[in-house]
């Protein structure tokens, strides 16, 4: 079977066609992985910035158990 020219030509330009869209999809994919990574980390700053807030709603709930116990003797 011979080939034209045009066939092979193509054929030629199909490996670097192919390491240019692994290129590009490693790109991506490194994008993808750097944009999860940032997110995450805005999720745990969220969590941590949440939980300095846990000792102050811990004191609030007892005062307000306390000033319960405290006052069911008045009702």
């Amino acid at each position: 079977m011979q080939w034209s020219s045009t066939a092979r030509d193509e054929a030629d330009r199909l490996p670097q066609s192919l390491e240019a869209h692994k290129s590009a999809l490693q790109i991506a994919v490194g994008l993808v992985s750097l944009s999860a990574t940032q997110s995450l980390r805005n999720d745990t700053s969220s969590i941590r910035v949440k939980a300095t807030l846990l000792p102050g709603l811990k004191e609030d709930t007892a005062k307000l158990r306390n000033y319960g116990q405290n006052s069911q003797g008045y009702v």
